[in-house]
């Protein structure tokens, strides 16, 4: 019993943790797509064709409508309010001018700084305006040139587009996000233990083998139950070999227990172990491609992504999960096993040099550390994130083609995709099936069919059917790759219905103007190039402001009794290098915030004064720098997740938000102080947030000088007994 009290933090960060952890966000996911988005509308035109559009808006799952406006400026207060987050606008006298055959527009307005709701939007807006406009010109071609319904369709469809979407039809974020997310709580938690995990100043080989294989006891056993609890109780799919995914994880326990003991081994003091595996993997998410692309950062980033175990692991397990096989399978348990050998040697060569570590070369006292981890961190990461997102677009994607018709038309539509920025053509294949073996071996991303008798069929009016295949295992690859697709292709489709209207007897111009009988025209707000970095940076930089604040005062909390002064002067230094990181991000990394840094940075304050009684319950609690510290690290993902500001807040789980909202203060704050930045909201539009936040303050300072007093924790220490700093214990 007595090991076990020792090494319970191990159970918390490795099993009880991600667990726990990996329970909420598949909660949170519930819904697994964004549904139902609040919208407004301005309904210029009150004819039947205008009533019939909003009620195919109406009729969707996508989207909620919420608000009927008089002016389109409307909709505009309405999305910096944050009442809505979508609008149409539907002009004045639409149908008549429909009817006349004048060029008219619909328009859609989106708040981009809602990166996963303006996608959503984006992407199921232009599906069902597209087949308004396919209806409203079958209509008009009808009572133009007498034709039945069926000649109408093939004429205003010259090529029918379908686009399928494999492996994640549904755009899962379950799926998509889960068996990454999963690894990554765990990796760190794992991480973490094991670095910190040293209890002799003198350890050989032996013992080092002996650690080595606890931690990969413990994590592989959390990796197994935590994808057996995604699949057997969340309904995530495990497409593939169970044992694939078992002998995968394997081969990471391993290499992350050998890793952080390595860690352990070349440092003494188990604290700043701690801190030195948490600053190696907590960026690894980011790094590794899983959610943004490496093929979207720059050639470095992409170089070291590619490097990493995390990305092997991370990405086998997606594919086996959702595929149903990894291609890299065993180039990937082979890489990631020679990456723990690597390890284990550098732990083994090190115990046997220098049994002691390095003894007193790393070691600072608590203030000074403190100081130095809140302000060089998050200039730190903000500089490394930044770069990960410098490229505004994912460009050059993969794509390939199976054209079966080899005509003019088809070679022109072939060369449609490879003028564009977006993709970049990777090779032909000679079936829909070889196109998508292709895509399974990741050589690309998406697929490009022309079925034979494609130029034919267009001319014979017969709606020859052009697929786009896009592999959905990765939502942000998948949005960017079909959006992109369904233009170039809409374009050439209604071309070829001009063509065709032409060869009935229409006027060039005549065509024209019916095959844009109705212009669907976008407008992005806040973001108009719906960048990641944008969306991203200023919430993460947040959090990682939090972690870093509660990770530097903790150990200071043991150390002293004056609670108030050291949370006050922490959370104004946290706000002032908060200030500099958005500085750093506005001037050096291009992000084009609109908004008043200094109150963001004011409410960054707020934020983590209200986090200094949370800080004082874990600190005196655990009553070691060590294990707070440990703790404090491994809630940096699940807030941020949590926060509201990756999954809309609406669509949480009552219960789950209540019990998020109650334990933690983030989703009072990241998403306004996005809204500070990004929209230029003022202050006092958060009125009911800063409320919630000021409620938290105090009851949780208030239950923190409860556990400071039940503990004697500051008397003992006005008494004389000296702080731990984590030490080698």
């Amino acid at each position: 019993m007595e090991w076990l009290k020792r090494r319970y933090m191990d159970f918390v960060m490795v099993l009880l943790i991600p667990v726990i952890v990996t329970a909420a966000l598949c909660v949170m996911f519930q819904d697994r797509t964004i549904k139902e988005i609040p919208t407004a509308v301005y309904l210029g035109d009150n004819s039947s064709l205008s009533r019939k559009i909003v009620g195919h808006f109406d009729d969707s799952e996508t989207f909620d409508i919420r608000y009927y406006t008089s002016s389109p400026y409307e909709i505009e207060e309405l999305i910096e309010k944050g009442d809505v987050n979508f609008g149409l606008v539907i002009p004045d006298n639409f149908e008549r001018d429909i009817k006349s055959q004048k060029q008219t527009r619909v328009l859609t307005v989106i708040d981009a700084s809602r990166l996963a709701i303006a996608s959503a939007a984006k992407i199921k807006s232009f599906e069902i305006l597209m087949s308004v406009k396919a209806g409203a010109l079958v209509q008009l071609l009808q009572a133009k040139l007498s034709l039945n319904s069926q000649q109408a369709l093939h004429t205003a469809l010259a090529v029918d587009i379908k686009s399928r979407l494999l492996y994640n039809e549904l755009r899962d974020y379950k799926s998509f996000l889960m068996p990454g997310i999963m690894a990554g709580i765990l990796q760190s938690g794992l991480a973490m233990a094991a670095a910190a995990s040293r209890r002799r100043e003198m350890e050989g080989p032996r013992e080092v083998l002996f650690r080595i294989g606890y931690y990969w006891a413990l994590g592989f056993s959390s990796l197994v139950i935590n994808i057996a609890m995604l699949v057997i109780v969340f309904g995530v799919p495990l497409r593939g070999s169970a044992g694939a995914a078992i002998a995968l994880s394997a081969a990471f326990a391993l290499c992350v227990s050998a890793m952080g003991i390595a860690i352990s081994c070349v440092v003494k003091n188990s604290l700043t172990c701690a801190q030195a595996a948490a600053v190696l993997f907590l960026p690894n998410t980011m790094l590794s491609g899983y959610t943004w692309p490496l093929g979207a950062m720059p050639q470095a980033y992409e170089t070291a992504g590619r490097f990493i175990p995390y990305t092997r692991y991370a990405e086998s397990l997606r594919d086996i999960m959702i595929k149903g096989a990894s291609q890299s399978l065993n180039l990937d348990i082979v890489y990631i096993l020679l990456a723990a050998c690597a390890a284990l040697a550098a732990a083994l060569l090190f115990a046997i040099k220098k049994p002691q570590g390095l003894s007193g070369k790393l070691e600072i006292d608590t203030t000074k550390r403190s100081i130095a981890i809140l302000t060089a961190g998050p200039i730190f990461f903000t500089l490394l994130f930044g770069g990960i997102y410098l490229n505004d677009y994912y460009n050059s994607i993969p794509f390939a083609v199976s054209d079966n018709d080899n005509s003019q038309l088809s070679r022109m539509v072939v060369s449609q995709f490879e003028r564009s920025e977006k993709y970049e053509l990777v090779g032909y294949a000679d079936s829909p099936a070889e196109l998508k073996t292709m895509l399974d071996a990741k050589k690309a991303h998406i697929g490009l069919y022309i079925p034979a008798g494609f130029e034919k069929d267009v001319k014979a009016l017969k709606s020859p059917t052009a697929a786009v295949i896009v592999d959905g295992s990765n939502i942000a690859v998948a949005n960017n790759a079909q959006a992109k697709a369904s233009e170039i292709l809409s374009t050439i489709s209604a071309a070829g219905s001009i063509k065709a209207m032409e060869a009935k007897g229409f006027m060039p111009e005549t065509a024209l103007n019916l095959a844009k009988v109705i212009n669907i025209e976008s407008r992005n707000l806040y973001d108009p190039k719906l960048t990641y970095k944008m969306y991203m940076m200023p919430g993460f930089i947040i959090i990682l402001v939090q972690q870093l604040f509660m990770s530097a005062l903790t150990p200071k909390l043991l150390d002293r009794s004056r609670i108030s002064f050291n949370a006050a002067g922490f959370s104004l230094l946290g706000a002032l290098v908060y200030s500099l990181c958005m500085l750093v991000g506005r001037h050096a990394l291009g992000m084009d915030f609109t908004g008043s840094i200094a109150v963001a940075s004011f409410y960054v304050f707020l934020m983590l004064i209200a986090l200094s009684g949370v800080a004082a319950i874990i600190a005196f609690s655990l009553g070691d720098a060590l294990r707070a510290t440990q703790l404090c690290m491994m809630l940096s993902m699940p807030t941020f997740l949590t926060a509201g500001y990756v999954w809309p807040l609406e669509q949480f789980n009552p219960a789950l938000r209540a019990i998020v909202g109650a334990v933690w203060p983030a989703m009072y704050a990241v998403s306004p102080i996005r809204d500070v930045l990004v929209k230029n909201v003022p202050l006092g539009q958060f009125k009911g947030e800063l409320l919630s936040l000021l409620a938290f303050g105090i009851a949780w300072g208030a239950a923190g000088y409860y556990v400071s007093k039940r503990t004697g924790h500051i008397k003992k220490r006005s008494a004389g007994g000296a702080g731990s700093d984590g030490g080698a214990a």
